[in-house]
């Protein structure tokens, strides 16, 4: 309420005491009523000043002239750091020429400024301070029961640990009382036998003293002697017992196995507070993402794009060349590459420094003060893409040299520090394949992989644990599926990652759920993305040499910038889906849809085009005659299907040849060959050979470097390659021609298939185990899950296994 109007207090004169106020003296600060003003300003003193009551301290109090007593000084020389002056001291020669202000407009702005800053003071930071110490006193009343939890959690695993062990100890004992009930068999089995032998020598020794004492000639000179057959005297049988190896305990590894104890963590976060506007720390997308630059990039294909500083991005694509622009499209670096070759990934470290992936000789380089250094070189593997997370650590994907597998690398500098490739399950987080998938690290510190062939973005935190995938989201004006590349983040944590195939990008939250699309800015194979300091996001377009920027995305203020692409600015180039094959060791032929075009990791030279394994054709007459019927439907149809487009010419010559060679009908080869031949769709079950003791499954190349070696156990990985196998009705488990062979010993080998069963006949039997008709032994892995071994079968974990895909008819029985 304002007080000069209030009415619930009745001010009375300060004089006389009783008569309600009227006046006010401004200079003595002194309630008057109308009578006892004469009063008051007759004491002689002349500085009075009487106000009515409402305008009370409305008088400024003016401080004295140092130089002019008598004047008060109701001004300030700005010239002489606001001094304050009188009147008089304005005309002297001192201030001459000098901009004086009024002191009463100064003090008016300060009064209001004061007024404001105990507004705020008392509005907006003493509620924060309220708001922080109360924070930090809930924060100490929930200490307890937090770490009370945290004892419980681990008063549970401590729990969980002993029951699992029980479970463990319960089954090695029931394991050792098969291999006793077993033992005793094998024992009792050769007791018998002897017995059995000694009471033929005892009924032999009763026939002999019975034709002792005879004196028939006949029975003497009809006896046949026995002594022979008793002196092959069996085997003296000693069957050891097992034994029971326990392993050292190292507490040191059990403590890591039990749990990890992250250590204290502080997080200080900075309070801001906006004095001048509402706060905003969530920031909103715009409801339609404009496209505001483009930058001519002249690549004939461009790959790639990641963010420099400012407004400049570094950029690379089908040329040795990396360069650099600004957001007006100025070149204003180019980096080339020592070998000649094109690189494959490229991004910017703590230090502004540029890294580049050397794809020819698996290195990881680094571009400093203009010259190139070997960060990293890989054996066995090869890096495909990289990015570098906030604490300067740098993340490389790769694959192995034999395509099967697919891992996650942390690296700080030159050393490894750690490796995400599985799951809690043991299988692999990602598709095993040469392709790309692209990485970037989340500002929540998630890890984030955009995996292409398993139409998915992988999200792992940065101890490598799963937390969510994306698959897509439905849509009906997405009609391929999802098949993610280029991948990164915004400051709100928000993942976006880019779908070639659907022309469009995915923004997701940062738990994984779909936020919308940015499908309006006319993008075309989006390849590579970036986001700069402000959320400008950056887009190559992969089949265009040019780069677009777009803008009013405003993703958490995020401008959406798509690096749009053309050769040289003018020529467009689209894409076609055809239908490819491709041949394997032995001819097999494979159709899929030619999908990976963009792939940089795996470069193709100039070749003819192999149209089934009958004949080779130049691909610009492969291409005239209209390539494959994507229609095609039937295995092998292909070659009818050309040759009805293509002029075979004269077969005279040819039915000649045939005839001198005494070559055989066709007829003859379907009655006499085929139906030896192993088709792979009559397999009787496929896929990998999973151990039922250990995600392991049966692992081996079947080649001519890899025959008579012998086979072993990798974890599973589900993508097929060396842990495919198919088992014949004729009982071959074989890959191609290749096929798992035992003669004896423990091993089992990959040797060329016969056909003439033997080693080579198995029977998957109806209790999942793997039975070898030969030697009557059963597949076991070894303890630690590492070896195959052959053993004999007595239905043990490590000897059951089970296939990807199985048909009921050709399960055996057991006997």
């Amino acid at each position: 309420m304002d007080p000069h109007s209030s009415a619930q207090d009745v001010h009375r004169c300060d004089l006389c005491e009783t008569a309600i106020v009227h006046s006010y003296c401004d200079f003595c600060h002194v309630n008057l009523c109308k009578l006892c003003i004469a009063d008051h300003i007759s004491d002689g003193y002349d500085k009075h000043k009487i106000v009515p009551f409402r305008e009370r301290r409305s008088t400024l109090i003016y401080p004295k002239c140092a130089t002019h007593p008598h004047k008060n000084c109701d001004l300030q020389c700005k010239n002489c750091n606001n001094i304050f002056v009188c009147s008089s001291c304005t005309a002297s020669e001192t201030h001459k020429g000098h901009i004086f202000v009024e002191v009463s407009e100064v003090y008016t702005t300060k009064k209001n400024a004061i007024a404001d800053e105990a507004n705020k003071l008392e509005n907006l930071i003493s509620p924060t301070y309220e708001e922080i110490a109360l924070d930090l006193e809930n924060q100490l009343a929930n200490l307890d029961g937090g770490y009370e939890k945290l004892t419980t959690a681990m008063s549970k695993q401590g729990e969980q640990w002993h029951r699992e062990i029980d479970v463990i100890i319960n089954k090695m004992k029931t394991e050792i009382s098969e291999i006793k009930v077993k033992h005793r068999d094998l024992l009792q089995k050769h007791l018998d036998e002897i017995k059995q032998t000694q009471a033929l020598i005892k009924q032999t020794l009763v026939a002999i003293e019975e034709l002792k004492k005879s004196t028939e000639v006949s029975p003497t000179i009809e006896y046949s002697s026995k002594i022979r057959e008793f002196s092959k005297l069996p085997p003296k049988v000693k069957i050891t017992l097992p034994t029971f190896i326990p392993k050292p305990l190292d507490r040191g590894k059990l403590y890591s196995l039990v749990g990890q104890i992250t250590p204290l963590s502080t997080a200080t976060e900075k309070n801001v507070l906006s004095l001048n506007q509402p706060n905003t720390s969530v920031k909103e997308l715009l409801d339609e993402p404009e496209l505001v630059a483009t930058i001519h990039t002249r690549y004939g294909k461009l790959l790639g794009v990641t963010y420099l500083h400012e407004d400049c991005v570094w950029t690379f694509g089908s040329t040795k060349d990396i360069k650099c622009f600004n957001i007006k499209g100025e070149l204003l670096h180019t980096v080339s590459n020592k070998s000649e070759q094109r690189p494959n990934a490229i991004a910017v470290d703590s230090d502004g420094n540029l890294l580049f992936i050397e794809g020819t000789s698996g290195t990881v380089n680094k571009v400093k003060n203009g010259q190139t250094e070997e960060l990293i070189r890989l054996r066995g593997w090869s890096p495909c893409n990289l990015c570098v997370t906030s604490n300067g650590d740098l993340l490389v994907t790769m694959f192995s040299d034999v395509f099967t597998q697919y891992k996650v690398v942390r690296y700080s500098g030159s050393t490894e520090k750690h490796t995400i490739q599985f799951d809690d399950e043991g299988k692999p987080l990602y598709s095993g394949n040469a392709h790309i998938k692209y990485i970037t690290e989340n500002r929540n510190h998630d890890i984030c992989v955009a995996d292409s062939d398993a139409g998915a973005v992988v999200v792992v935190n940065q101890n490598g644990k799963l937390i969510w995938r994306y698959i897509g989201h439905p849509s009906v004006t997405k009609k391929k599926p999802l098949k993610p590349v280029g991948i990164t983040t915004d400051s709100q944590s928000r993942v976006l990652t880019a779908d070639f195939y659907n022309n469009c990008i995915h923004i997701l939250d940062q738990n994984g759920q779909f936020l919308r699309y940015i499908d309006n800015c006319d993008l075309e194979y989006p390849l590579g993305l970036c986001v700069d300091n402000n959320d400008n996001l950056f887009v190559s377009e992969h089949f265009k040499g040019n780069s677009a920027t777009g803008e009013g995305m405003k993703l958490a203020g995020l401008s959406a910038l798509s690096l749009v692409a053309a050769g040289d600015g003018k020529d467009r180039v689209d894409m076609a889906h055809f239908i490819k094959d491709a041949h394997d060791a032995t001819s097999w032929m494979v159709l899929s849809l030619l999908v990976n075009m963009w792939n940089p990791c795996v470069l193709g030279g100039r070749s003819p085009t192999m149209a089934r394994g009958l004949f080779s054709i130049s691909r610009e007459y492969f291409t005239e005659l209209g390539t494959y019927d994507p229609g095609i439907d039937i295995w092998g149809g292909e070659n009818l299907e050309l040759s009805f487009r293509g002029d075979y010419g004269h077969v005279t010559d040819r039915k000649k040849l045939r005839e001198r060679l005494q070559c055989h009908s066709f007829d003859w080869f379907v009655k006499n060959v085929y139906p030896d031949l192993f088709v792979p769709g009559e397999a009787i079950a496929s896929g990998e050979i999973r151990s039922k003791a250990k995600p392991m499954c049966i692992d081996s190349a079947v080649d001519n470097h890899n025959y008579h070696k012998p086979v072993n156990m990798w974890p599973c990985h589900n993508q097929g390659g060396n842990q495919y196998w198919m088992l014949s009705k004729n009982g071959e488990i074989r890959r191609d021609d290749g096929c798992l062979d035992y003669s004896g010993g423990e091993s089992v080998i990959v040797y060329p298939c016969h056909g003439q069963k033997g080693n080579q006949e198995w029977q998957y039997r109806e209790d999942n185990s793997i039975y070898h008709a030969n030697t009557q032994k059963c597949m076991e892995t070894s303890v630690d899950g590492q070896k195959l071994t052959m053993k004999t079968c007595t239905g043990i974990d490590r000897q059951i296994w089970t296939w990807k895909r199985k048909s009921p008819s050709g399960i055996i029985r057991n006997n």
